[in-house]
């Protein structure tokens, strides 16, 4: 049952409105939010857009500056933190107490950590450690370093502060593993609006007229934490019949052409670039496949869901395993087990596992909001 709320002031600081799923998942919020009756700010900690935003009463954007060395960081990260307050008081001036200050992105956490306010709430969409980079003991060592050197930041940076974090495994590397001890630590999934999804898939789209064959899917930016290749070799050694479809961009494109050209199924693989609807592609798929080293939750995995596609995953921190296991705890599989990987390929093409409605419902977005409520502070003095 949606709670009926009465009009409260909320303030959204995101590291950047451009492609992807962080800044799909905060206008989200503050076009739901508005819709609720509240007042909503929207605070973008640089000058880039992608998506149409939503009528928020409150908008800024900052300026990039760019810095040509990394010690140059901290005092940007200074300046950002001073510009930050600015906005917060040009906000409270106009509209009154904020009751919600939602700071979102790893530089959000830098940097929104540092001001004194009783309605921040710090936002983390993404795993800190993700998973070792090399293999046997030479990749434990340097996970094992890398860990010691976050605890100590996040420590200092998210220790009695009150934390959000968007899945059951963030909040456990960050408590239990990163030895961080926040005020309040809320753990709420993204909200997923089920009937715009299921809506927009049913599109005819350039896009879905291109692909004549039946085809499995990969969404994401193509860069090496999401490792395509490791879909595209998989694809390759499948028995399945179908093509590839690569919806994204990035700086690895054209290394995963080049794969494609190597495994000679260039004509099988067709890449397009992110795009205003992907649901109706991913709607036709017969499986979306998801092989990241890390995610925070793993959007496009409860997206394809929704629609009634299977998943297939590498278990990877932190998100895809409490989404997937539920329905089928054998669409997981090892972060470099490839051999496994192909074989699910071509097993879930051909005997898709049954996806709950009732299962589904805890990412629903009324849900999700009703949850949200539980941030927000009552008025200040």
């Amino acid at each position: 049952m949606t709670i009926k709320s009465t009009p409260q002031n909320i303030l959204i600081i995101v590291d950047t409105l451009n492609k992807g799923g962080l800044a799909r998942v905060q206008l989200d919020l503050a076009e739901s939010w508005i819709k609720r009756g509240m007042t909503v700010g929207l605070i973008s900690l640089d000058s880039a857009q992608y998506y149409e935003l939503p009528n928020c009463h409150y908008i800024q954007f900052r300026l990039d500056q760019t810095i040509s060395y990394r010690w140059q960081a901290i005092f940007k990260r200074q300046a950002i933190q001073k510009w930050i307050e600015q906005q917060i008081n040009y906000f409270e001036t106009q509209f009154g107490k904020a009751h919600l200050i939602l700071g979102a992105g790893e530089l959000a956490l830098r940097t929104v950590s540092k001001i004194n306010h009783t309605a921040i709430v710090l936002s983390s969409h993404s795993s800190q450690l993700q998973a070792a980079k090399l293999p046997g003991k030479l990749g434990s060592m340097k996970l094992f370093i890398k860990k010691i050197r976050r605890s100590f930041r996040l420590k200092g940076l998210l220790n009695h502060k009150r934390i959000h974090v968007v899945s059951k495994g963030l909040a456990f590397e960050l408590t239990n593993v990163l030895g961080v001890k926040p005020q309040e630590l809320v753990q709420i999934y993204n909200p997923f609006d089920f009937e715009h999804i299921r809506t927009q898939a049913l599109v005819l789209t350039p896009q879905t007229q291109q692909i004549k064959n039946h085809f499995i899917i990969g969404i994401g930016e193509f860069n090496s934490r999401k490792s395509f290749h490791k879909l595209i070799q998989a694809f390759a050694k499948s028995n399945y019949e179908g093509d590839l479809v690569l919806v994204g961009q990035g700086n690895q494109l054209h290394h995963l052409q080049s794969l494609c050209a190597q495994l000679t199924i260039q004509t099988r693989v067709h890449f397009f670039p992110f795009h205003e609807n992907h649901y109706a592609l991913l709607k036709k798929a017969d499986l979306l496949v998801l092989t990241s080293e890390s995610e925070g939750l793993g959007n496009v995995l409860i997206e394809a869901l929704i629609l009634g596609v299977p998943v297939v995953s590498t278990d990877c921190p932190h998100g895809p395993r409490e989404i997937i296991e539920p329905f089928c705890e054998n669409a997981l599989v090892g972060l470099n087990d490839l051999a496994l990987l192909s074989e699910r390929i071509s097993q879930f093409t051909q005997t898709p596992y049954l996806i709950s409605e009732e299962l589904l419902h805890r990412f629903n977005k009324e849900k999700i909001l009703d949850q949200y409520q539980a941030l927000l502070t009552p008025t200040h003095l």
